[in-house]
């Protein structure tokens, strides 16, 4: 069953853990897929660095533009970091073998740049554990953020 919900939140760069906080228990469940969109420079990474530390990837986390997707694991848990803003389509995303990827239930998965693969997620056999996320500046103001979380039947999102 796909997920019927979408929460907005406002917030600023040193708020990031509450709000992961208020959204952990959607976060963290297994095989989740975390689809971000937003606009260049809306936090996109930021949230993922704060997430990925959050559930205590050691290193650096970076973003995986040139390289598609990076791979973490700690403990028993894989996660997989994605970054498709230099995939050409969602057909090229599924003919590179990431769709497959997304395909395990036991991994997390976060994808930035998530609304360039359209509708995809929403329309594949792993619909039910994408979570969507929105990240923008509030009325142009680049301290402060506007985060809309939604399950794939929400229509707000992208």
């Amino acid at each position: 069953m796909k997920l019927k919900f979408c929460d907005t939140f406002l917030f600023s760069e040193n708020e990031i853990d509450d709000v992961l906080e208020q959204l952990w228990d959607k976060l963290c469940v297994p095989g989740r897929i975390i689809a971000l969109d937003g606009p260049l420079g809306a936090g996109k990474t930021f949230f993922t660095c704060a997430f990925l530390k959050k559930l205590e990837v050691p290193g650096m986390i970076t973003s995986p533009t040139f390289g598609y997707f990076n791979r973490y694991e700690v403990g028993e848990r894989s996660i997989f970091h994605f970054d498709v803003y230099r995939i050409e389509s969602a057909e090229v995303f599924e003919e590179l073998g990431f769709l497959e990827i997304l395909e395990n239930k036991n991994a997390t998965h976060v994808i930035e740049w998530a609304g360039l693969l359209g509708d995809q997620l929403c329309e594949s056999s792993v619909a039910e554990r994408v979570l969507k996320i929105n990240l923008e500046h509030v009325d142009g103001d680049f301290s402060k953020r506007r985060l809309t979380v939604c399950g794939c039947d929400a229509d707000k999102c992208f």
